[in-house]
């Protein structure tokens, strides 16, 4: 047992040194790992899990406050769809909404630069073509229907 136990414990640290994981994805992976090499002890998943948590190689709460500010600077996106993101991903709804109901997440600045990103590409649309198109891109993005028109409405009166 000792020597399958070190094997997972490995396998855990190979894939935490690509990159990081959610508690719940690399438990899976981890099952995954077992039933390829035809171990039947699901209690060393529990085992790595414990050791890693007190390694502190597994944060979900970190791993979402990260996430989020990823999405707000790289892709912005509303909470609907990060939401939805980070819950496929395993994460807890508790800590979720402590995540994106925290300081520094403002919906409404996360759509309008989203818009500004994306409205340099529709230079050339009819106005009308633009609101529709803003909609439809920011609905796509996670965003709520209520910043979305704020923001479509605050921006199209600036760009008229």
């Amino acid at each position: 047992m000792g020597s399958e136990y070190e094997k997972l414990l490995a396998y855990s640290f190979r894939l935490l040194a690509k990159k990081r994981y959610t508690t719940s994805e690399i438990s899976q992976k981890m099952s995954r790992f077992l039933s390829k090499k035809a171990i039947a002890d699901e209690t060393l998943v529990f085992k790595v899990l414990k050791r890693l948590d007190e390694l502190n190689y597994l944060d979900d709460a970190q791993y979402a406050k990260d996430y989020c500010s990823g999405r707000a600077n790289l892709r912005p996106s509303g909470k609907a769809l990060i939401k939805r993101e980070l819950k496929m991903k395993g994460i807890s709804s508790e800590i979720i909404d402590e995540v994106l109901d925290g300081a520094g997440f403002d919906e409404f600045e996360l759509a309008k630069e989203a818009f500004l990103r994306k409205s340099r590409q529709w230079r050339n649309v009819d106005p009308k073509k633009l609101r529709e198109k803003a909609f439809r891109f920011l609905a796509s993005r996670g965003f709520s229907p209520d910043t979305i028109y704020k923001v479509v409405n605050t921006q199209y009166d600036d760009l008229t």
